[in-house]
């Protein structure tokens, strides 16, 4: 449930910004006449220790370490079909590369998946490095939040 909540909140981000800035300005004139909550907020976090610019929700998702501890959890207990799927469609918004990447990404993580289940003793020898591999892999991947600016 709380993948969908986040590829929601990533997807309504990505469509705000794909727009351009006069529609995006319309959109935001038309909710702020009508005063309605609905209206999915752009600016969701603010640190002034990173720096003076406010963040939206895939600024802060991209900075944090969601989706490496996502993956990293669909490692230690296999993914079924729903979650691939939405595991697939978050690293398209969120990794760089293309589809071919992402698919031999979460190609990767279901036989780690098949791995940690099916020899434990032998891997949980370096399961910790496994793991850590896998988080800085997803982090290299990431799309940088500065980029995207």
């Amino acid at each position: 449930m709380l993948l969908r909540r986040w590829l929601v909140a990533l997807k309504e981000i990505e469509k705000l910004s794909e727009g351009s800035q006069s529609s995006l300005e319309q959109v935001l004139a038309s909710d702020e006449a009508k005063d309605t909550p609905k209206r999915p907020s752009l600016v969701l976090y603010y640190d002034s220790d990173i720096g003076d610019a406010p963040m939206n929700f895939q600024e802060v998702f991209l900075q944090s370490q969601a989706l490496e501890c996502i993956t990293i959890s669909m490692i230690i207990e296999a993914p079924n079909e729903e979650e691939i799927s939405l595991l697939q469609e978050m690293f398209r918004l969120c990794l760089t590369g293309g589809k071919e990447v992402h698919n031999a990404v979460v190609s990767s993580i279901q036989d780690l998946a098949f791995a940690f289940s099916s020899y434990q003793d032998e891997v949980l020898v370096k399961r910790e490095e496994l793991l850590q591999f896998v988080q800085s892999a997803i982090t290299g991947l990431k799309t940088s939040a500065d980029l995207l600016r």
